[in-house]
């Protein structure tokens, strides 16, 4: 995923800063409070980010600490599918879900 600027808590800021803590990042760009559900069960390994652009990129993208996207709101693979498939299975319900 290429670095962008974003604003977060109303502090301009980059996706490579945000990226800074290797660790998994789901970025809500539209905030969307069922993206923040769904995060819930993986909030021990995932961090989850509302920010607002610019020019968007899509609703949604869950990065991988590595910086490639495993996941981007399309409508093509649910977003519990994907935190299970890259980040095991959610605490709230001891299984990835789909």
């Amino acid at each position: 995923v290429p670095d962008f600027p974003l604003t977060v808590d109303g502090r301009a800021t980059r996706l490579a800063e945000l990226a800074r803590t290797g660790r998994p990042l789901l970025l809500d760009l539209v905030g969307d409070p069922a993206l923040a559900e769904i995060a819930a069960g993986w909030a021990d390994r995932v961090d989850l980010v509302v920010a607002t652009v610019t020019n968007l990129p899509a609703d949604a993208l869950l990065i991988r600490p590595d910086g490639h996207a495993a996941w981007v709101a399309d409508g093509r693979e649910p977003l519990s599918s994907a935190l299970g498939n890259w980040f095991g299975e959610s605490v709230r319900t001891g299984q990835a879900v789909g």
